[in-house]
């Protein structure tokens, strides 16, 4: 995706921002939905209860998580900026959640709920340059839980 392509995306307002298969080649998504095919993870502040996601939830791929929690050494503050999280979101004992059969896996358009300042098309973190997708929400007993530390 061109600079330019990336800043006019960025400028669109959140709700109205194009779907990624109009600058993505179907080539480079199913190249990047293949990265999830070994399950996918989510970090987040607290262990989860019931159903997670209200209409997606945001995932990453599990090689890729467990390389960011090393590269992070321990620090939440890190692993946030590598995760495209505000800063202090994780607090300080974040929670990982292993999802082995995500559904509906697909490239975020920066319109979900969950897409925040760090957004950046291309299904990335920024600025950690992570992969990433949304997955339907994911129901109790479809996921496991441990301490990130």
């Amino acid at each position: 995706i061109s600079p330019e392509r990336v800043e006019a995306i960025l400028k669109t307002p959140k709700g109205a921002r194009p779907d990624p298969s109009t600058y993505m080649s179907r080539e480079a998504i199913d190249a990047h939905l293949k990265l999830f095919e070994s399950g996918a993870v989510r970090i987040q502040p607290s262990m989860p209860t019931g159903t997670i996601g209200r209409t997606e939830t945001w995932v990453m791929p599990k090689s890729l998580v467990d390389d960011a929690v090393s590269r992070s050494n321990g620090d939440p503050r890190k692993l946030e900026a590598l995760l495209g999280l505000d800063a202090g979101y994780l607090g300080n004992s974040p929670v990982r959640v292993d999802i082995p059969n995500a559904t509906n896996a697909r490239i975020p358009s920066g319109n979900e709920f969950g897409a925040n300042d760090f957004w950046r098309p291309g299904g990335y973190t920024h600025p950690g340059g992570i992969a990433e997708v949304i997955i339907d929400p994911v129901p109790a007993g479809r996921y496991a839980t441990a301490n990130v530390y």
